[in-house]
């Protein structure tokens, strides 16, 4: 069963492991663009109103079928959850659309 990121996390901030692997394993970043392009989404995420800019990216590393991310948040697990949701969203839609899926 899931636990919630809320219960986990420390409420008055922290430093994690962020691991976000691909849709079945696939190996949808393995062109150089496509990379660029979830980095991109990536860091446009963070002065997004709902994040507020207490999330912070310390290093990141990005392979074929999946990322690494050491994140930092100030505050509440919201805005780390906020940070992520952006991110990924806003990546997939793109990726989606420019993919005809």
């Amino acid at each position: 069963m899931r636990i919630s990121r809320k219960r986990i996390l420390p409420q008055t901030g922290g430093t994690i492991h962020k691991f976000w692997r691909a849709h079945n394993k696939a190996f949808l970043l393995e062109a150089d663009a496509i990379k660029e392009s979830y980095l991109r989404e990536t860091f446009l995420a963070i002065p997004h109103k709902s994040v507020a800019s207490q999330v912070k990216i310390h290093a990141y590393c990005i392979m074929s079928n999946h990322s690494h991310q050491l994140l930092s948040y100030d505050g509440e697990s919201r805005y780390l959850s906020s940070f992520m949701r952006i991110a990924h969203s806003t990546f997939g839609q793109k990726f989606n659309r420019n993919h005809n899926r």
